[in-house]
């Protein structure tokens, strides 16, 4: 599944891999069984959970600073973002079998 540019809330339910380039909506819900998910914001969203069962996932997104939470049973999990624990703005992955990756671009 792939999403380019949407400008309003996405969500997403599959059992492949999903794609969202240039995202500018204010919240992002992604849950697939396997696959690949990658999330590149070009706003910086106030809400994001992304999950899969097999599979990596990534978040690209602007500035920050986020509250941050990465999940994995079997992977890599990987911050490099600004961080606060009071930040508006919420960012959760889980990868029961992948890496986990929240980065700015």
């Amino acid at each position: 599944m792939k999403a380019e540019a949407i400008a309003g809330p996405l969500a997403v339910e599959t059992s492949g891999p999903v794609t969202g380039t240039a995202l500018a909506g204010p919240s992002a819900v992604v849950r697939t069984d396997s696959g690949t998910t990658r999330l590149d914001f070009a706003n910086a969203p106030s809400s994001v959970e992304a999950d899969t069962g097999s599979g990596s996932v990534t978040l690209e997104v602007p500035g920050g600073p986020y509250k941050a939470d990465v999940t994995t049973s079997s992977g890599r999990r990987a911050v490099k973002v600004p961080t606060d624990p009071a930040a508006a703005s919420t960012l959760t992955v889980r990868a029961s079998s992948g890496q986990g990756t929240i980065s700015t671009p």
